[in-house]
């Protein structure tokens, strides 16, 4: 390609990435009955939108000796939106646990560099930022990866069905995000030291391109992830009830587990913990211990483990007239997705080839 032909790819690119981030932006602040990471993550997509666009204009009309300063202005923006984001992890995986003006603690760094470099020009400012960025984001990376895991084991250990409870792919998007800050920031240096010799640059445009592509791949991940993710009650996991000892059923192991299969309280695809523990009328606490004590399981691998029972048990007898859909809705799962990794994970085999071998 020639010069003016990456110029028009990084154009093009730019613009794409625009119009998508902003389309997504829009849907997620119009959805009705939106979490607060949710409203965040729409914001977040909407000023990233007029970054892109930003860029575009800068390169076609901005006077060439103003375009070194409006770049590394640009750039203390986008280094604004990693604030966004590490507003937004919080957000999604301690959901409402800070008010609203303490998450802002997240961008007040990067606008107080971002400010710094307006009144002063000054281009340590940017420097100081960059590092500041590769040390904040290192921290918060084993931060939220060890809130991550300690979320899942509490959910776990209290709902049956987490399909849209699920925090786990927010890890992967932690991995992705660090590894693309420790790529972006030696590239944010070349492009921020000497502009006007950047954008001359073949390769330089063309890795601008691609990571502008790159990007909307990252967004609409988050966008799809993000949009059907639900938040656990926070009454399910730190509200316990205190029950006489009389009162208690099932004192011995098998009692619980019988009761809890005769009564159908597995089928329940909503069940939690505290919602059993309150049929079979004891506390959550004294349920969970059980269950962690005698089945060395959580309380999600337990119940689903009966749905799995109740699964088979359909399977090798009525292996012909009921669709495996149904077949996950009468054994208690929600979907026959959570249904058949469910299968696949006790039996390695799916429910279609279980079913088969036992005609």
């Amino acid at each position: 390609m020639k010069e003016i032909e990456y110029f028009l790819l990084f154009v093009v690119t730019s613009t794409i990435s625009a119009t998508i981030m902003m389309f997504f932006g829009i849907i997620l602040l119009k959805k009705r009955n939106k979490y607060r990471f949710q409203t965040i993550l729409g914001v977040l997509f909407v000023f990233m939108s007029f970054l892109f666009l930003n860029n575009v204009v800068m390169l076609l009309f901005i006077d060439y000796g103003n375009k070194q300063y409006v770049n590394i202005l640009l750039l203390l923006l986008d280094y604004l939106s990693i604030g966004g984001f590490l507003m937004f992890l919080h957000e999604i995986i301690n959901p409402d646990r800070l008010k609203l003006k303490y998450l802002f603690v997240y961008l007040s760094p990067f606008l107080t560099f971002t400010l710094l470099y307006i009144i002063s020009r000054n281009e340590l400012f940017y420097r100081m930022e960059q590092i500041f960025t590769i040390l904040c984001c290192s921290f918060m990376y084993v931060k939220f990866e060890i809130s991550i895991s300690r979320q899942m084991k509490r959910l776990r250990n209290n709902y049956s069905s987490i399909e849209n409870l699920d925090i786990k792919w927010v890890a992967f998007v932690l991995r992705v995000l660090l590894v693309w800050i420790v790529i972006w920031i030696p590239e944010s240096f070349s492009q921020g030291r000497n502009f006007n010799t950047y954008i001359s640059s073949k390769g330089s445009l063309a890795a601008s391109s691609f990571y502008n592509l790159s990007v909307v791949l990252l967004a609409y991940y988050l966008f799809t992830k993000t949009y059907k993710q639900e938040v656990a009650e926070v009454n399910e996991q730190e509200v316990d009830e205190v029950f006489d000892e009389e009162n208690r059923i099932g004192i011995h192991g098998l009692d619980i587990d019988y009761i809890i299969r005769e009564k159908g309280y597995y089928l329940n695809n909503g069940i939690t913990l505290t919602v059993l523990a309150r049929e079979l009328g004891m506390n959550r606490s004294y349920l969970s211990a059980y269950i962690n004590k005698n089945h060395n399981s959580n309380f999600c691998d337990y119940i689903n483990n009966m749905r799995l029972e109740k699964a088979e048990e359909i399977l090798k007898t009525d292996n012909s007239n009921i669709n495996l859909e149904d077949v996950a809705i009468r054994s208690g799962f929600n979907s026959y997705s959570t249904f058949r990794r469910a299968f696949v994970k006790k039996h390695s085999v799916s429910p279609s080839v279980f079913r088969k071998e036992q005609e």
